[in-house]
């Protein structure tokens, strides 16, 4: 199998499990009411919270993958496949063949994740009375 194939094969799983989810959603959402009403147990009704805010973390996930899977597809169409999107260099064929989706390189994905965590730590609000 060629990896356009096993790209194409990966975003049709992914977009199944989306398009079932979504009913699986609705359904859970529906029955939650039901269950709320029928039980004052707030034990019950953190379970039915969770188990919600579980599935939709799981779909977020999901269709992240998918908009990444497409994105490397389209890469795939333009020859850009395989090459770094942040320093243009090969991305290696082990990492690829494990995440066939990804667009930088180890490297670069190291900077990026490091960039994101220093914007992170650099917005969050200084504590109250640090200028004492």
């Amino acid at each position: 199998m060629d990896i356009a194939e096993r790209l194409t094969n990966e975003l049709e799983a992914a977009t199944q499990r989306l398009r079932g989810g979504g009913r699986a959603a609705v359904v859970a959402e529906a029955n939650a009411g039901d269950e709320q009403k029928a039980s004052a147990d707030i034990v019950d009704g953190a379970k039915i919270v969770l188990d919600q805010e579980i599935a939709f973390a799981t779909r977020s996930l999901l269709h992240e993958r998918a908009h990444r899977l497409a994105g490397a597809l389209a890469r795939i169409r333009n020859g850009s496949y395989g090459t770094c999107e942040m320093c243009g260099e090969a991305i290696a064929p082990a990492r690829l063949r494990a995440l066939p989706e990804v667009s930088t390189c180890l490297a670069c994905q190291v900077l990026r994740e490091a960039g994101a965590a220093a914007d992170a730590h650099n917005t969050e609000p200084e504590p109250v009375g640090a200028d004492d």
